[in-house]
């Protein structure tokens, strides 16, 4: 189970330390579900997100055209 996060934010990170204190958060309030199912978890921003659309990425329209919304705040 793939679980792409878009966080409501304008931030772009620029390297891996700074994605990875952005992604535990995420990882830990999900920790039960991911013990009993094999999951990656991505956490983009929504300027990342926007960035990689703006530069035809592939993942990014994978997520769009097949993705489903779990939780929209």
């Amino acid at each position: 189970l793939d679980v792409a996060v878009i966080l409501d934010s304008d931030e772009i990170l620029d390297n891996f330390t700074k994605r990875m204190e952005r992604w535990r958060p995420v990882a830990k309030a999900v920790r039960e579900v991911h013990y009993q199912i094999a999951m990656d978890i991505i956490v983009y921003s929504k300027a990342e997100v926007k960035y990689l659309k703006e530069n035809d990425n592939d993942f990014v329209k994978e997520i769009e055209s097949t993705g489903k919304v779990l939780y929209e705040k």
